[in-house]
């Protein structure tokens, strides 16, 4: 009878140690499930958050972009006005210039940076003669210097 007790006993210890293990399965098996889910969903926030990422650089070269064309075209029209006021540039070219100018003001939306150089543009471009006086170039190179710094300000900012 000892012998039948001893292996009673036995068979209750391993079936507790069994139903143990298979609770502590159940409970690793859940922490699985979460784990994998969790996992998923970083992997999906991280897919996101690259997708911002990429969508704002795209925006941010985008802008890059005409910020410098934007620079190119003042640097451009300071240099016809140094070319108009030799004679070896004309007001058409002055034109081009300055609608060159309004259009990137425009797509920059900032239109408000530009208006004190495009007017004084065409104050040069209604004047009857072609020969524009120093006081009027170092007025309006003076307002292209003014609008340059203000534009890499505005690079920084939206920096």
């Amino acid at each position: 009878e000892k012998e039948i007790a001893d292996a009673t006993n036995a068979i209750n210890l391993a079936t507790d140690e069994k139903n143990a293990a298979a609770v502590s399965l159940s409970q690793n098996q859940q922490q699985l499930e979460t784990n994998v889910k969790s996992q998923a969903d970083v992997s999906g926030l991280i897919k996101d958050l690259e997708e911002q990422r990429a969508a704002a650089n795209a925006v941010y070269k985008r802008r890059n972009a005409e910020y410098n064309e934007a620079l190119n075209t003042i640097n451009e029209g300071h240099h016809m006005l140094q070319e108009l006021y030799t004679g070896s540039a004309s007001l058409i070219d002055l034109n081009r210039v300055a609608v060159k100018m309004f259009k990137g003001a425009v797509n920059l939306r900032i239109t408000h940076y530009y208006v004190a150089v495009i007017g004084a543009l065409a104050q040069i471009a209604q004047k009857a003669d072609l020969l524009v006086d120093a006081n009027i170039l170092n007025r309006v190179e003076e307002l292209f210097k003014r609008l340059q710094e203000t534009l890499a300000q505005a690079i920084q900012e939206e920096d």
